[in-house]
């Protein structure tokens, strides 16, 4: 029998971090499951890979594995291939950025715009508007 190295697999650096995020010592094992919603059938990699190809098949070249909503839990339902620059925008830590109708994560903001992000976003709590805070030609 071939022995398979799963971390190569696409979709093992998705089930780690998963794994990875019930690892709170302050909290039971049961309480973190039930916190982050995770489908306790997932405590090995393959039942994961299984589901996960089942639902959504093989992971695309440049996406990520995410959650749809961040305020839901790791739920088969709740998963989707998304590019980076998108799951950053659901990040629950993302400073919203509003301009010209548009909503940006100030991060990808920053960078279209080719102003420093801290720079930016010291601007912004200042209380400077996204056009204010930009300051430069390279206004998107």
């Amino acid at each position: 029998m071939k022995k398979t190295n799963n971390s190569q697999d696409p979709l093992y650096n998705s089930w780690r971090h998963i794994q990875q995020s019930l690892s709170d010592w302050n909290m039971k094992d049961a309480e973190r499951a039930q916190r982050l919603g995770l489908d306790c059938e997932w405590t090995t990699f393959r039942s994961f890979r299984d589901d996960v190809m089942a639902k959504l098949g093989p992971k695309p070249k440049g996406m990520k594995l995410a959650r749809i909503n961040m305020f839901k839990g790791w739920r088969l339902n709740n998963l989707s291939y998304v590019k980076p620059a998108v799951m950053a925008q659901r990040q629950i830590t993302c400073h919203r950025v509003k301009y010209k109708g548009k909503t940006y994560c100030a991060k990808e903001f920053a960078k279209m715009a080719g102003v420093a992000y801290w720079t930016m976003l010291g601007r912004l709590r200042r209380g400077e508007t996204a056009a204010q805070a930009l300051r430069g030609p390279y206004a998107p």
